[in-house]
């Protein structure tokens, strides 16, 4: 299993199952995988990356490569974060079928909005897919950078999903996945594991996006509006 995920996720998942999850009693497994890899419609010059500091949310600093955009953006302003969408080099998917992908940043405007942030975005579901009605406005972005980021993500499932009420007679799903963000584009995949045991108009204004606190990102299908990975950036000196 861990070696078809390896090759699903094109190596940047390689241990989905841990020593001992399989034992002698386990009578089946369900397996998937997705895995992501875009280029930047606009790439980020090299050159251009520059050392900068990134504030966590406790206050303290941490120095981290900064990638520096030379092309124009533009972005959302909302009362206390903005929100910048980065779309991605169209390919087949949107030969086919029209399918076109973008990767999105939610910056709350004070260094510690995160928390506040998320509470708002839990309470108006709507804004993730551009269907909320509340004030915003459309801007043009001066500065922005954005920190270079990798990191993964583990964890077992079934007690999160039992508790939302679902009766599952599986013992253990366990999932993972990881993501890369650097100058060219992304890399991201997923995987998880189930084992059962018998039983737009003119700007107005222009604004600076300076991702050096904790935001958060995700990366969708815009014409579906399909959310295909979600996270938050706390610290990205950590991988």
């Amino acid at each position: 299993v861990n070696s078809w995920v390896e090759k699903q996720t094109n190596g940047l998942i390689t241990d989905l199952l841990p020593p001992r999850s399989v034992t002698p009693l386990t009578d089946l497994i369900f397996a998937n995988a997705l895995f992501f890899n875009g280029r930047w419609d606009k790439e980020f010059d090299p050159s251009l990356t520059e050392e900068s500091d990134f504030y966590r949310l406790d206050g303290t600093k941490v120095r981290v490569p900064f990638m520096v955009a030379d092309f124009r953006r533009h972005l959302y302003a909302y009362e206390s974060f903005k929100v910048l969408s980065l779309p991605y080099r169209e390919g087949r998917d949107w030969e086919e079928d029209g399918r076109c992908f973008e990767m999105q940043f939610y910056l709350p405007d004070e260094k510690d909005g995160l928390p506040a942030m998320l509470e708002t975005l839990a309470s108006t579901p709507g804004i993730l897919n551009g269907q909320e009605d509340i004030p915003s406005h459309w801007a043009d972005i001066k500065e922005l950078k954005i920190p270079r980021f990798k990191f993964g993500f583990d964890f077992e499932a079934s007690k999160a999903l039992k508790g939302l009420g679902l009766d599952l007679p599986l013992e253990t799903i366990i999932h993972k996945s990881c993501i890369e963000v650097d100058e060219v584009g992304s890399k991201a995949a997923a995987a998880a594991a189930v084992i059962g045991v018998g039983a737009c108009g003119p700007a107005e204004k222009k604004y600076d996006f300076v991702a050096d606190h904790p935001f958060l990102f995700l990366v969708k299908e815009w014409r579906s509006n399909l959310v295909l990975f979600l996270g938050q950036v706390i610290d990205p000196s950590m991988h």
